[in-house]
This record gives C-alpha cells, sequence and structure tokens, in this order.
C-alpha cells in the first residue's frame, strides 16, 4: 500500500505543481477560485510530504528497520494530510475539484492511507498474533488430536 501512496502522492505533487502557475499568476479565474493558490500549495505540501513518507516506510520495510510504531505515526499523519487536503483541495472551488489527475490522485491517496491507518492500527493494537495476544489456531488437519468418527466405536466393540 506505501507504494501505491507514494504514486498518489507523487501525481498529486506534480500536477499540483502543474497548475500552480496559472491559478497563482493572478489571471481572473472568477470568485469561485479566489483562495485556489493556497490550496493548491496544500496540494504540492501534502503530495511532497507524503512522499517522504512513503519512500521512508517503504525503505524501513524492506530493510526490516521500522517499527509499527514508526508505520502507525507515519500512517496517522499522512491520512490526517489526506482528509484535510481531499476537503480543501477536491471540494467547491478547489484546483481539484474538477475531475482529472489532482482529483483522482487525492482520493485514491486518501483512501490508501485509510486503508494503510487501519491495518497499522490494528497491528499495533493486537499484533501478529491477533485480538488479546492468543496465537492463531492450526488448522484441522495439523492437530493430532482428531477423533475418530462415532461409527467406528461401535464396530471395535463388535469386533
Amino acid at each position: 500500500h506505501w507504494m501505491t501512496l507514494l504514486a498518489a502522492s507523487l501525481i498529486a505533487f506534480a500536477t499540483a505543481a502543474d497548475e500552480r502557475g496559472g491559478v497563482c499568476s493572478g489571471q481572473n479565474l472568477g470568485a469561485l477560485f479566489t483562495h485556489a493558490c493556497g490550496k493548491v500549495n496544500y496540494a504540492i505540501s501534502y503530495g511532497v510530504i507524503a512522499s517522504f513518507f512513503s519512500i521512508l516506510a517503504i525503505a524501513g520495510r524492506v530493510t526490516g528497520q521500522i517499527t509499527i510504531t514508526i508505520e502507525t505515526a507515519f500512517a496517522g499523519l499522512v491520512l490526517v494530510l489526506y482528509a484535510i487536503g481531499v476537503a480543501v483541495v477536491t471540494g467547491v472551488g478547489g484546483p481539484g475539484s474538477l475531475v482529472g489527475n489532482l482529483y483522482f490522485s487525492s482520493w485514491i491517496g486518501f483512501l490508501t492511507t485509510l486503508r494503510l491507518a487501519t491495518s497499522a492500527v490494528k497491528e499495533f493494537m493486537f499484533g501478529a498474533a491477533g485480538p488479546a495476544g492468543v496465537e492463531r489456531e492450526a488448522p484441522a488437519e495439523e492437530s493430532a488430536d482428531v477423533e475418530e468418527p462415532m461409527g467406528n466405536e461401535e464396530e471395535e466393540d463388535d469386533v
């Protein structure tokens, strides 16, 4: 999921940076887009910050150097950035309010961070063992304590 977030963040950053020139140049875009320059700057910011944290998380996962606490913190921070970004950037008057790369990358990034954050919090709270620290049970076929069906006991008595 971190790779998906990295891709969405880079697209959001690049698209917002490309739109910044037209939005912030003072061109008459109408009353609806009066605060769009600040919103496009926010899109650039969360794109860069989320990309940075994604790269750190990916590198940490590959090397095994990231703890679940750090990954949960990364996911939580990026989730907050994207939640605000989706509201501000894709809302009415935002630079991503029209359907396009910024709109889709913002929503994909938000949904991905939501998935990352819920998975990280679940693993942080319950660990790999599951709720209440209970180890996951082995499949029944691996168990040595398999009982014989009831019909077999009667056959043994008749012999």
